[in-house]
């Protein structure tokens, strides 16, 4: 990207490349490894990043970073903990709010950057595919959530004409493809619209969940498909495996599985379902 490691901050940031990356860790639209003190303000990602090889894998940050108002769209390859914003968000000195993936800034062939600049710039949906093989997510690849790192809205957008989806063999989701909840989180709203799809543990919201049994003000409505791939397992419309608590969420696209343990809420869970409801058909073998 354009940092590889190190603490900075940036405003109103255009990252339109296309970047490659081999065997290693930490990759990004914008920065590489975010140092602790990283904030990252009004930027777009809206380019390439193969690296099928590389651990630690976003559109705006590989590991890290203090994000608010990002946006992301393009392709994003990786091979663990790969995000379509953010490869690995740590729990402590890091926090992204109000961030959207597969949309960006401007309309037509005006320059992107007049619109960052713009008190009342035009938001529209854009093309995303984010793919890696173990934890992969719309969002984040691995997730810590600690109650106070991640806030606000959060969408994942699309349009039918244009391609959007997030894949991959092992814990995929929309919001994060793994998912540790540490503490009580709140006023945090998740939306996906995009397709999900991989081959064991995959969910709407998060492929797999290791949480507490705390209660958590997060709201979660889901409205693209979520499919495991043949001979799948634990494929569920918000979690597709995990332990802990899920409340406040809403299915409304079918959940396909082959395999085995396909649910509208979870595929396998142990803990606390609350406050959910699903309204799509569900298929698999059990």
């Amino acid at each position: 990207g354009l940092v590889g490691e190190g603490s900075f901050q940036a405003n109103n940031i255009l990252s339109d490349m296309s970047v490659d990356g081999g065997s290693g860790e930490y990759l990004g639209g914008v920065v590489g490894k975010a140092g602790t003190n990283t904030v990252l303000t009004n930027c777009i990602m809206k380019g390439t990043i193969r690296a099928s090889e590389t651990n630690s894998v976003g559109g705006v940050s590989g590991y890290g970073g203090h994000l608010t108002n990002c946006y992301v769209s393009g392709n994003i390859e990786g091979k663990t903990w790969v995000g379509g914003l953010m490869g690995y968000l740590p729990g402590t000195d890091c926090s992204v709010k109000d961030c959207q993936v597969a949309a960006t800034y401007g309309e037509g062939n005006v320059d992107i950057l007049d619109y960052i600049m713009d008190d009342t710039p035009i938001l529209r949906k854009s093309p995303l595919d984010v793919k890696g093989n173990t934890a992969v997510g719309g969002y984040f690849g691995y997730a810590e959530l600690t109650g106070s790192n991640c806030s606000g809205k959060l969408v994942l957008d699309w349009v039918p004409e244009n391609k959007a989806m997030i894949s991959g063999t092992s814990s995929v989701g929309g919001f994060a493809g793994s998912c540790g909840l540490t503490g009580e989180i709140q006023n945090l709203s998740f939306e996906s619209n995009v397709k999900v799809q991989g081959k064991e543990r995959v969910g709407g919201f998060v492929g797999r969940l290791d949480g507490k049994h705390k209660k958590h003000d997060i709201y979660i409505l889901i409205n693209g498909p979520v499919v495991g791939d043949d001979g799948g397992q634990y494929i569920g419309g918000i979690v597709g495996y995990g332990s802990g608590l899920i409340e406040n969420c809403v299915n409304n696209i079918p959940v396909t599985g082959t395999g085995t343990d396909a649910g509208g809420i979870a595929g396998q869970f142990s803990g606390k379902i609350r406050y959910c409801k699903n309204t799509a058909a569900i298929t698999g073998v059990k």
